[in-house]
């Protein structure tokens, strides 16, 4: 049985090629023109006793030039009085999957509003691949190009760790999410490899029923997600998620379960999110 050709997959940003890059011939004699000028820079340095390239297979060889902590070069953005936004939640630690990242947490308890700090942050950039996907494809620009992460702009953050509301200009990014974001994980070229995580039965369904969630009352909710991470996000949190992702989505019946919710006892921060789901369905649809 003779093999059926497959068309090669096209991307959406992958330039149309010239009749002469479709010759292939010249562009392989511009590489190799290219990688040769830096073999021979590189070795014309060694024979004249200058420091050329090294090559060292990480992280079983090492640079002798190289401190034994080296760890390379990371940012932590901070706030106006000078301490880490970072909370030391681990999240970044434990998708990453590469794991490159390592941090140490530590309390004080002066700091009633962010008690918890990295007291070490060390990522391991000469593991990482350094493709950009993930810088690109981040819906709120939590990860920076400058090797940064703004923690308070991560999905995954807002919408499990975070108590309260979550800011009114990143709500639209939330789409219909309602616990965690893997959208870098998505993308990450390293994750082709992993399959163990991907065989694994998802917490919360891709797609849920946005409107039978959120008519859940709290006895219900923990029993139903009784042993998962999910409980991580507490009810309140969870609740507050589901109708920001009801506006997003103008789920049908939103609505009436948004003004049968504001009849309930809420907290100040719920009530606000309600209100803001409420007018966003009220709002006149701007799609095109």
């Amino acid at each position: 049985m003779s093999a059926r050709e497959q068309p090669r997959k096209r991307y959406w940003n992958e330039p149309e090629m010239g009749w002469y890059e479709k010759l292939y011939l010249p562009e392989i004699l511009k590489g190799l023109a290219i990688t040769g000028g830096v073999f021979l820079a590189n070795m014309a340095k060694w024979m004249t006793g200058r420091k050329g390239a090294l090559t060292t297979y990480y992280p079983e060889e090492t640079r002798f030039d190289y401190a034994p902590a080296n760890r390379g070069k990371h940012v932590l953005t901070r706030r106006p009085d000078g301490s880490p936004q970072c909370i030391a939640c681990n999240m970044c630690a434990t998708v990453c999957p590469a794991k490159v990242i390592e941090i140490e947490a530590a309390f004080d308890p002066a700091d009633a509003a962010h008690p918890k700090y990295p007291l070490r942050f060390e990522i391991d950039y000469s593991r990482c691949v350094f493709c950009g996907l993930c810088v690109e494809a981040c819906p709120t620009q939590a990860l920076r190009p400058d090797r940064s992460v703004d923690a308070h702009r991560c999905l995954s953050y807002l919408s499990i760790e975070h108590r309260g509301a979550i800011p009114a200009e990143l709500r639209p990014r939330l789409g219909q999410r309602v616990f965690g974001c893997d959208t870098c994980q998505s993308v990450c070229p390293l994750n082709q490899y992993v399959t163990t995580a991907a065989a694994a039965p998802a917490l919360i369904s891709a797609f849920p029923d946005l409107i039978e969630e959120f008519m859940l009352d709290e006895a219900a909710w923990k029993a139903r997600y009784k042993g998962t991470p999910v409980l991580r996000a507490r009810f309140a949190g969870y609740r507050r998620n589901l109708a920001i992702a009801m506006a997003n989505t103008r789920a049908v019946g939103a609505a009436q379960a948004l003004q049968t919710a504001l009849e309930e006892e809420l907290s100040a921060d719920l009530r606000e999110t309600f209100l803001w789901a409420l007018a966003q369905l009220n709002a006149p649809d701007t799609w095109l």
